[in-house]
């Protein structure tokens, strides 16, 4: 005879086997019940990341492995892509750091403000909100990236206003203003 139950919940637990009302040798059994494989649909991305970034700024996101039955892997070794799209630009490709005990640190880190795609799949399967969309900020203002322009940078009459404007940038020559 062969007996099967559905195992969902990742913990301890006690397999009661009986013959009638009669507990079978050994029953009942201590079963450990772990997370099963991976399920791209269930894996959580948390974090700011998710929704914002700073232009030239590491940006952190939390991974967490999940089976399909929303159970934390205990282990490690899955493999995550984090990956920033943006039309007419070079895709980036962020970081991720294994645990060790199912979730993974993320990173990336993008020089160009405006709208971008984050992209976080695990065997090339979006996970769960992928993918998001993300407002990359200019970061804050560097003298040296701005600029002045206008006709009083170049010369001025005694007399007379002269005008200029200062276009302040970051460091990465995101405009500020």
């Amino acid at each position: 005879t062969t007996g099967t139950y559905p195992a969902r919940q990742a913990d301890a637990d006690a397999l009661h086997v009986t013959l009638g009302t009669e507990h079978i040798a050994g029953s009942p059994f201590d079963v450990a019940i772990t997370a099963g494989a991976t399920c791209a649909p269930q894996v959580s991305v948390t974090g700011k990341g998710t929704v914002t970034a700073v232009a030239g700024a590491d940006t952190p996101l939390r991974i967490a492995a999940l089976d399909c039955y929303s159970n934390l892997k205990a282990k490690g070794g899955d493999a995550f892509t984090v990956t920033l799209t943006k039309p007419g630009m070079p895709n980036i490709f962020g970081r991720v750091l294994d645990r060790a005990d199912g979730t993974y640190d993320g990173s990336y880190n993008v020089s160009a403000r405006g709208q971008w795609t984050l992209h976080v799949k695990t065997g090339g399967v979006h996970v769960r909100g992928s993918p998001f969309a993300i407002t990359v900020q200019p970061a804050t203002v560097s003298p040296a990236a701005s600029i002045a322009v206008g006709a009083g940078t170049e010369k001025a009459y005694t007399g007379e206003t002269t005008v200029f404007m200062v276009r302040t940038k970051d460091a990465w020559g995101n405009d500020l203003g």
